[in-house]
């Protein structure tokens, strides 16, 4: 039965992964939270509501059944083919057996003895696995149990109950919120007394403490350090299972999707790009500590990171009908192949073939009985078995998704946010022209017609590199074509390149300002020429970076050096 759940278990993660792939941002948050519910329906109910011809089970079994099949009837059949030609042996007519027949008996004796210690072997199997299991369920509950022990300790040792500033964000949810020296990001912890913990250098009457806590009040209205207990009992109990793992990882994700939604319901739209900003912010911190196995925190990983701000930037806008409804119909087929087994007659099918033959086989010691008395050679009691049968076995165009609306933004600082939340991007270098524009231009280096997705600028080697605006760096790294590179991650979702660099100054995850030196120019990778490639992607596509650029007083001078 285990074997069956880890089947029907990988099906319906891979099908869930595949439809949020398929969909994207088309499917509204809480479906897309909502979806991994299946999973846990499906690993905490074990067994099945009906059998089904349409069950994974039944599509399995024809793959192996068959053969095992085969394999049983083929032993029976060797079994009694031998105790037929032993106790003949021992008749007065045992002498006129031909060698080939008793080197026959003897293959038929071999292949039962093998078949024999295969049963052994499988009957020691089946002792060990459940200790194996239950070995490594009692090392990944403990560790995670000892985690969540320390942690719990660390913050009731140094709290400090929490009064006034935003301690009623979330209206609805009435839960203390505590304050902790030295506390990375604020969380929600407990199980059946949840609390807030903010760290205690966090101002309580910034709006960075009252997002936070709203955060985490969303968190515990969405019952989430209920369903993070649950996540990690199933990972105990299903720990040899890596998909299982995988749809724990993805399912905290689509809960920090669900909360950041929900907190922006509560917030209002115009707090959108300030709540982006503070996702900036809290994911610098140590990643040493980042998760309470029981419990929410709000800093993000940095695969979830441009996920989460981007479609804060769009809201749930993008979020379709036909979408949700056509997921919804291809989840319920899946469900209904994996909470369902294999139907009676495959059962069926599968003893019947072992009767038959041990049916035969009386028939044939009996047939063997006679002839041994009449004095005929004995006929080859194997006969080959017959094959068994195997069992036979839209949607809308997507819409365009409109362009991201802009939010109202107060700022004091340079390069940050324009009126109505659009970021204006300074020029990131000093330069004496640009050598080529966005749009179709001939590679220098291949002489092919490319699209140039950015601006070279043509600067001398060693030019400081400027980032454009506010943000953080989301990576760095060298390829052949763009040389050393570095791009930054902006809070609005946009992101900036900058390529063919001499060398990176900042480092990865690092937050920085307009403005503020991240690299220098140089001529790495397919570059003729010292230069700096710019380019902006806004929603996964590039843009004209000259479009949202500060324009200075002069003109921009255009050259032919690459």
């Amino acid at each position: 039965m285990m074997a069956d759940i880890m089947i029907q278990t990988a099906v319906l993660v891979v099908a869930i992964l595949a439809v949020q792939k398929l969909f994207g941002d088309r499917l509204h948050a809480y479906l897309r939270y909502s979806l991994w519910l299946l999973v846990v329906l499906r690993l905490m109910v074990p067994f099945n509501f009906l059998d089904s011809p349409l069950s994974v089970l039944r599509v399995a079994g024809a793959a192996g059944g068959r053969e095992e099949r085969l394999m049983q009837r083929s032993a029976a059949e060797d079994r009694a083919a031998f105790n037929g030609q032993d106790t003949g042996s021992n008749d007065a007519a045992a002498h006129i057996i031909t060698d080939h027949a008793a080197a026959d008996a003897d293959g038929k004796k071999n292949s039962v003895r093998q078949t024999d210690r295969l049963g052994s072997i499988a009957e020691m199997s089946g002792r060990v696995l459940p200790v194996v299991w239950l070995a490594g369920s009692v090392l990944v509950g403990g560790v995670l149990l000892f985690s969540h022990s320390r942690f719990q300790r660390r913050l009731r040792r140094s709290r400090t109950r929490c009064t006034g500033g935003a301690r009623d964000a979330a209206k609805n949810c009435h839960i203390p919120v505590y304050r902790v020296k030295g506390l990375e990001t604020p969380c929600l912890a407990g199980v059946f007394r949840p609390a807030v913990y903010v760290g205690a250098e966090l101002d309580k009457d910034s709006d960075y403490f009252r997002y936070a806590v709203t955060h985490e009040k969303v968190h515990c209205l969405h019952g989430d350090h209920l369903w993070a207990l649950v996540r990690a009992a199933l990972v105990t109990a299903y720990w040899f299972h890596p998909l299982v793992w995988i749809a724990a990882i993805y399912s905290a994700k689509d809960g920090e999707i669900a909360c950041d939604y929900g907190t922006i319901r509560r917030l209002g739209q115009d707090e959108r790009t300030a709540y982006s900003e503070m996702l900036l912010a809290f994911a610098k911190g140590k990643r040493s500590r980042r998760c309470d196995p029981c419990g929410t925190m709000l800093r993000p990983r940095r695969s979830e990171l441009k996920e989460r701000i981007q479609r804060l930037v769009k809201g749930n806008r993008s979020a379709k009908a036909w979408a949700g409804t056509l997921a919804v119909s291809l989840m319920l087929v899946t469900a209904g192949c994996t909470f369902t087994g294999a139907s009676v007659d495959e059962a069926e099918e599968t003893v019947r073939p072992v009767e038959a033959t041990q049916a035969e086989t009386s028939a044939e010691e009996k047939k063997e009985e006679a002839e041994r008395g009449s004095g005929d050679v004995p006929e080859d009691p194997i006969k080959e078995p017959a094959a068994d049968e195997e069992p036979g076995t839209e949607g809308e165009a997507p819409q365009e998704e409109a362009d991201a609306e802009s939010d109202n933004v107060n700022t004091e600082e340079a390069g940050a946010f324009a009126v109505g939340g659009e970021i204006l991007y300074a020029e990131p270098c000093e330069y004496t022209g640009i050598s080529a524009a966005f749009g179709e231009r001939i590679n220098p280096a291949t002489q092919e017609v490319i699209r140039h997705e950015g601006i070279d600028y043509a600067a001398e080697k060693g030019t400081d590199v400027k980032a454009a605006a506010d943000g953080v760096v989301y990576e760095t790294g060298f390829s052949a074509q763009d040389g050393n590179y570095i791009v930054l991650l902006h809070a609005n979702g946009d992101m900036t390149y900058y390529c063919h660099c001499q060398e990176i100054t900042a480092r990865k995850d690092e937050e920085v300002k307009c403005g503020d030196k991240i690299a220098t120019v140089g001529q790495t990778g397919m570059a003729t020429g010292p230069h700096l490639h710019f380019a902006l992607s806004r929603n996964g596509e590039f843009i004209d970076p000259q479009a949202v650029q500060e324009q200075k007083e002069a003109d921009v001078t255009y050259i032919d050096t690459p």
